[in-house]
């Protein structure tokens, strides 16, 4: 029964991670069709239609570079304590 339940989980988490890394895996192959891009070589500012029939070359993926160390709620703010330090009786 134990086997049964085993088999069962790591399916489970071979379905989810195959639909976690598809969008990827898709990107990934995308890249390596290897479309046709010109590029321009007019030096006067100008506006291009663009030709790209491609849904993928539309999307915008997010950047990878993280720095955890720049992150605002990881700052540690400093407080300035005003201490009355004089002593009366």
């Amino acid at each position: 029964m134990n086997y049964k339940k085993q088999i069962g989980n790591n399916l489970i988490a071979l379905v989810l991670f195959v639909a976690l890394m598809l969008p990827s895996a898709v990107q990934f192959f995308h890249t390596l069709e290897g479309h046709e891009h010109n590029t321009c070589k007019e030096k006067a500012t100008h506006i291009h239609k663009a030709e790209t029939k491609c849904e993928i070359c539309s999307l915008l993926f997010s950047s990878l570079d993280y720095d955890i160390a720049k992150q605002p709620y990881l700052i540690v703010p400093i407080i300035f304590v005003k201490v009355n330090d004089t002593l009366t009786f």
